[in-house]
């Protein structure tokens, strides 16, 4: 009996803990349907979730970040400048300024539930517009206490193409976020962001699993029981 509950109890302490590893319900945002260029953007909704989003320096917030449609005459982006070749981004995308390019921020983003995984595109970040070659820029992850949890950089090699593109992504296998910023080394002017993949957290995952995990309990020992009484009946007969 002591050998089976220690055994139930390491299966429930199995399930709490694999609870918080990617159970997130992915969602892309675009930006093809609902805007236009240069419409103010300061908060997305989901189906699942809310993402605050700005623009600024270290986290202070100076603006809502923007539409920009690619190739458009007039928009926060390069005028005649394109979405990557070879790459899907559609005609769309957030920028960080409008009326042409001219200040350099950086994206910052918060989200209304938790998330066990975040990712984006980001467009045109190249030498030629402030940073030279081997500077970075770095996507971080930020849990509620706003204690930096994950982080993936991406540097300027030589020969960047223009337009270029660089794509982060970074699950998490414990914990949940509720803040990222995406934050240059060196400001460059006409950056685009595109195809955010939000990874909103299922509802609590680790209380599910724990209640799921003593209902097997339950059940096993209640199998037990009946199993040993029925052998107890049987020798009685």
């Amino acid at each position: 009996m002591y050998q089976m509950i220690k055994q139930l109890i390491s299966g429930c302490c199995l399930l709490t803990f694999t609870g918080f590893a990617y159970a997130g319900i992915l969602e892309v945002v675009d930006f093809e349907t609902g805007y236009l260029d240069i419409d103010p953007v300061s908060s997305i909704i989901t189906s699942h979730n809310t993402i605050g989003v700005g623009v600024g320096h270290s986290s202070a917030l100076t603006s809502d970040a923007y539409i920009a449609k690619a190739g458009g005459p007039t928009t926060a982006y390069v005028p005649g400048d394109a979405i990557p070749a070879g790459h899907n981004g559609g005609s769309y995308f957030l920028t960080d300024e409008k009326n042409g390019p001219s200040a350099t921020f950086n994206y910052y983003f918060n989200f209304a539930k938790g998330i066990d995984g975040f990712g984006l595109d980001l467009y045109d970040y190249r030498n030629d517009g402030g940073p030279s070659i081997g500077d970075s820029v770095t996507l971080s992850l930020f849990d509620a206490t706003n204690t930096i949890i994950a982080s993936l950089s991406k540097t300027i090699l030589p020969g960047t193409p223009d337009p270029n593109l660089f794509q982060f992504d970074i699950s998490l296998g414990f914990g949940l976020a509720y803040s990222a910023a995406l934050e240059f080394g060196a400001a460059d002017v006409g950056t685009g962001v595109d195809n955010l993949r939000i990874h909103t957290a299922r509802v609590s995952e680790p209380a599910s699993a724990f209640v799921f995990g003593l209902g097997v309990f339950g059940l096993i020992v209640a199998r037990r029981t009946r199993n040993n009484k029925s052998k107890v009946d049987k020798q009685h007969f």
